[in-house]
């Protein structure tokens, strides 16, 4: 059977691929329990026996291949954000299609961070496209446009959800069709970064998340 251009594009960038998921480890062996010295805490602290797997410390041993259901875990999670954020716009609830536009792109790209093992810590977007981008550089598609959308997207993290974050009025009175439409195209675009990424390390993609 001929193979399919997926497939085909996966063989092109599995050499490289394989050089970066090798750094990414090589990384991740240096630094264990980072993420809790970065979050103001000691590297031993106890963690919950019931505690999210991705809240407990970093392994001493780095993971030896991608976590493809990890990956898909988040993505589906993406996606139910970016449908409702679409039904929120379709009934003029624009603010709140901005807010979970930005949601549907936070958690893709923290999706994207679990899959390879790296921790996604905070709220901020601007932060984990940054770091998805610098990790993933070779596989991170229009790195500068990327930037931008999450950059925009950001701006929707608090104002859409607070009424005193405008004075003196109704926080949906700041927003309008166009801005939800930006943040949704916005968002489809990192989701789209983080599908094409997956593919070009070697995950598994197609079919849309539902």
């Amino acid at each position: 059977m001929a193979a399919t251009v997926a497939q085909r594009v996966r063989a092109r960038l599995r050499p490289a691929s394989r050089r970066l998921l090798r750094e990414l480890r090589r990384r991740r062996g240096a630094r264990p329990g980072d993420h809790h010295r970065r979050a103001g805490r000691l590297a031993t602290a106890p963690v919950h026996p019931r505690a999210s797997p991705r809240l407990r410390p970093a392994r001493d041993e780095p993971m030896s291949e991608l976590d493809d259901a990890e990956f898909h875990r988040w993505q589906r999670h993406a996606h139910r954000a970016l449908d409702t954020a679409r039904l929120a716009a379709n009934g003029e609830r624009y603010e709140w299609a901005c807010f979970l536009a930005e949601q549907a792109a936070q958690l893709s790209v923290k999706g994207l961070l679990h899959g390879i093992g790296e921790e996604a810590w905070g709220h901020d977007l601007t932060v984990l496209e940054h770091r998805a981008a610098s990790l993933l550089s070779p596989h991170w598609p229009d790195a500068p446009d990327a930037a931008d959308a999450a950059a925009r997207l950001t701006r929707h993290y608090i104002p859409t959800r607070y009424p005193d974050a405008h004075p003196g009025a109704h926080v949906d009175a700041h927003y309008r069709r166009s801005d939800a439409d930006a943040a949704i195209a916005d968002a489809e675009r990192l989701i789209d970064n983080a599908a094409r990424a997956w593919a070009a390390l070697g995950g598994t993609v197609g079919g849309e998340e539902v």
